[in-house]
């Protein structure tokens, strides 16, 4: 009997993209429910998880919260085709990876976009930055040049990296952020040579296609 799997996703959110990513590049069948910003902060979506946050993958109606802990699910429930290797360092370093662009990246990120539309806090934003300098120095540091983070062949990695990486690029930039720290070269090319791969690029044009349509709104 099949799984049923749904996930509560925000659109522009470095955070969902990486589960949705994982769930796609497996080709598993999952509902996607993206609730209102108010239903999660103030409104029922509290009865499903108390902490509020996104994402959520409900299994079977089982409420998962936390995007490491639905990562290490889908891949214990889903091995094939796996998203991590199978040598323990390897493994690690993939891990570490991820845990670079969630930690450095994607949290400080998100963190100055809500310093850029509620407070415009020049301590935030300085923390902010240096964090992501660290964390692009970490990425520069370990990232292989192509064509995927760990290496030949895609991981976990890729689906945390490569929507960090879009949302400091491009989303953060169009929001009108320019002060974010140079890549590396490295870094620049396995970006480029990831985009290569069609569900990471989907997964990235979904997040613009979202800020779009946002800016839209905003603008008419």
């Amino acid at each position: 009997m099949a799984v049923l799997l749904e996930l509560y996703v925000n659109d522009l959110s470095p955070f969902t993209r990486p589960i949705e990513l994982q769930l796609e590049m497996k080709g598993l069948d999952f509902k996607r429910i993206t609730p209102t910003r108010d239903f999660v902060r103030e409104g029922g979506f509290g009865e499903i998880s108390p902490i509020r946050k996104i994402p959520v993958l409900m299994v079977d109606g089982a409420v998962i919260a936390e995007s490491r802990v639905i990562s290490e699910l889908i891949e214990d429930l889903y091995p094939t085709p796996p998203l991590l290797p199978e040598a323990p360092l390897d493994r690690a370093r993939v891990r570490m990876l991820a845990t670079i662009a969630t930690v450095y990246l994607a949290d400080p990120a998100v963190q100055l976009l809500g310093n850029m539309t509620e407070g415009n806090s020049q301590d935030i934003e300085a923390r902010s930055v240096a964090l992501i300098r660290r964390g692009l120095a970490g990425l520069e540091e370990w990232i292989a040049p192509g064509p995927y983070a760990a290496g030949e062949t895609p991981s976990i990695a890729d689906c945390a990296v490569a929507p960090a990486l879009f949302f400091l690029k491009d989303i953060l930039s169009r929001l009108g952020f320019t002060d974010c720290p140079e890549w590396g070269e490295r870094t620049r090319a396995c970006f480029a040579a990831m985009r290569r791969d069609a569900d990471i690029e989907r997964s990235l044009m979904g997040m613009e296609a979202c800020l779009s349509e946002k800016l839209a709104q905003t603008q008419g």
